[in-house]
């Protein structure tokens, strides 16, 4: 797929282990069994015993809740990301997903700094950024990058994150959050289903792109029914995409787009806010708009639409 201009990054989760878990108990005389992986149980209790959260909390898919500050879990998942590198050189890095457990403390541990119910503990947040402050390093001398859910919304924890994708994009406070801490990093609100966008997809793109986030379901809207993420255009759709920043926090003018490449459709920097055309009709231009049609279908600070050859 790189071959061919596509990034892939694979799921990475240091909150969550197993599924359909069941707390159980196990026989100590399995530990060193070899098969001992395929039981997730098993595996956590006999191999990571100080890892999960007491008593076990359920999560997705019916996942224990975990805590990367444990020394032989951070290990464990360090170990993870080195054969991540080692083994699939040719994708782009990972997202790290489900970092809203980090609101947990793990009474059973003490990061030197958590007092919870007069006693030590440890908050996942400072396992968190410990880490990431290994993992990070680890990646990016390997020419990986790291994207994480940022389902709590905490500047700090994004000090190693090269972006972000956010689960909700649907809700107003997580997607101004996002769009904050990623005012120099690319930050992707998950569309979760094409009713969001109604009554008025206009909007909904005009906010994501004032914003500076992606959509992260445009491209499944070629499918016939879900046009409403696209607008269409002569010759296939165009969605948002590539958005500009440079220049929108500091003094002087804003910065001057180049021509539009083959393939490509940009509005102009002219600081109003509002799309040139409706979506299925971007032959308008919005009033004020001088200039031929394709060189007015945003007027928006960040300003780039792409256009998809889908037919």
């Amino acid at each position: 797929m790189r071959a061919h201009g596509f990034h892939v990054l694979h799921y990475f989760n240091v909150t969550e282990f197993g599924k359909n878990m069941q707390d159980t108990a196990i026989p100590a005389a399995r530990a060193d069994h070899p098969a001992l992986w395929k039981d997730p149980v098993a595996f956590l209790k006999l191999r990571l015993s100080d890892a999960y959260l007491k008593p076990p909390i359920l999560t997705c898919y019916n996942a224990w809740v975990t805590d990367v500050g444990d020394p032989a879990y951070r290990q464990f998942m360090l170990d993870q990301a080195k054969r991540h590198i080692a083994l699939l050189p040719d994708t782009g890095g990972i997202c790290v997903d489900r970092n809203d457990w980090l609101h947990l403390d793990n009474p059973t541990g003490d990061d030197g700094v958590s007092w919870v119910d007069g006693n030590p503990a440890r908050s996942l947040y400072r396992s968190w950024i410990a880490f990431m402050d290994e993992l990070g390093p680890l990646m990016h001398s390997a020419g990986k990058v790291i994207f994480a859910n940022t389902m709590t919304m905490r500047l700090e924890l994004t000090r190693q994150l090269d972006g972000i994708y956010n689960e909700f994009g649907n809700n107003p406070g997580a997607l101004n959050a996002s769009a904050l801490m990623g005012i120099r990093k690319p930050v992707l609100g998950w569309t979760t289903n094409e009713a969001l966008l109604e009554p008025d997809p206009d909007s909904f793109f005009q906010r994501h792109l004032y914003l500076g986030v992606y959509s992260a379901r445009c491209v499944n809207a070629v499918t016939p029914g879900l046009g409403v993420n696209l607008f269409e255009v002569p010759g296939g759709y165009a969605f948002a995409g590539h958005v500009r920043r440079q220049g929108r926090l500091g003094p002087g003018p804003p910065p001057q787009l180049p021509r539009p490449r083959p393939g490509e459709m940009r509005g102009p920097e002219s600081g109003r806010r509002g799309f040139g055309a409706r979506p299925g009709n971007l032959q308008g231009r919005s009033a004020g708009t001088s200039g031929p049609p394709e060189a007015g279908l945003c007027d928006g600070p960040a300003d780039e639409f792409v256009v998809v050859r889908a037919r």
